[in-house]
């Protein structure tokens, strides 16, 4: 519930700052916040429900709370790769070809949208039931989900080189020729960075499902890493 109205808050925070003409520092930090506010409701509900108190330190041991922390320490390296991959492409593409060109890349991200959230949607229940079979040590349905992950990921990408090959009547459509043109040139790299994004999905979210962290680690960190090595090496071809 609180996940949909921090959702509906944030549709509100963008279009009301938009039609009131406000300064760009504040229609940016408004749809900032909605994700704190979404997060501390969601926090004191399950505060609430779940009967903690309210000292912290009851919650878990000390030891408790240093291997915690310990196995968090994990996450940082491809939660940050994930977050370069998502900004690099509009910066690289900038200083390679002006700002023109990143929003060409900008047109094609939005047209490429539902195909890369629906491969998100299936992977996301993919995590718990990983872990709920890797505990049970059900090796014939892990291996049988990561199957199925590689077939979504295959049929993501046979959508995405759909879209693409229709690109030039979808963006003409959308927002018109001229509009679409400096995204026309990019269609194809824009597909080879968005198709290394779907191949890259699925093993991530299957080793965080068994709890192989520090199989994680490297596939989060050298994955992105060599990436961002190609896009910033390939943009001055661009």
């Amino acid at each position: 519930g609180w996940i949909a109205a921090g959702s509906v808050l944030t549709l509100a925070a963008i279009a009301s700052p938009a039609q009131a003409g406000v300064g760009l520092i504040a229609f940016t930090a408004l749809p900032g916040c909605v994700p704190l506010v979404q997060g501390m409701a969601l926090g004191l509900h399950l505060w609430r429900k779940l009967g903690w108190r309210w000292d912290g330190l009851a919650l878990e041991p000390a030891e408790g709370r240093r291997a915690l922390l310990a196995e968090s320490g994990w996450f940082a390296g491809p939660q940050l790769g994930l977050a370069l991959l998502q900004a690099a492409p509009p910066l690289a593409l900038s200083l390679a070809a002006g700002p023109v060109a990143a929003t060409g890349f900008n047109l094609l991200q939005r047209l490429t949208g539902p195909i890369l959230q629906a491969q998100i949607i299936h992977l996301t229940p993919l995590w718990a039931a990983c872990t709920e079979a890797h505990a049970r040590g059900d090796g014939p349905w892990l291996r049988g989900a990561l199957r199925r992950s590689l077939l979504v990921a295959v049929a993501c990408a046979a959508g995405l080189l759909t879209i693409a090959l229709l690109a030039r009547p979808l963006l003409g459509g959308w927002v018109g020729v001229e509009a679409a043109r400096p995204a026309l040139g990019l269609v194809w790299p824009a597909a080879g960075w968005f198709l290394l994004q779907i191949a890259w999905q699925p093993p991530v979210y299957f080793l965080v499902g068994i709890g192989r962290l520090r199989a994680l680690a490297r596939w989060g960190v050298l994955g992105p890493a060599a990436a961002l090595l190609v896009l910033f090496g390939a943009g001055p071809l661009v």
